[in-house]
């Protein structure tokens, strides 16, 4: 009987409640980072894909032409 007061009186019943529920909310946690690590693994080998594809493609003349032509400001001045 002492024993039961003295844990009322300390409160160990609802530290005990606390952990059980901090757990739990860890638990969770844990696993939505995990599901965000791999979703950051799968963009990063999109990226290396997509990069590794324009390398690969050989840049056209044309297309050199019309972007040295968009990076000179002196073709959008007005007369």
């Amino acid at each position: 009987m002492f024993r039961a007061w003295l844990r009322a009186l300390i409160g160990w019943e609802d530290i005990e409640s606390l952990a059980e529920n901090n757990a739990t909310l860890l638990g969770a946690l844990n696993r939505q980072l995990d599901s965000l690590a791999v979703e950051v693994e799968a963009l990063k080998y999109m990226r290396s894909q997509r990069e590794a594809k324009a390398q690969s493609r050989p840049i056209t003349d044309w297309e050199r032409i019309q972007a040295d032509f968009a990076a000179n400001p002196e073709n959008f001045k007005e007369n």
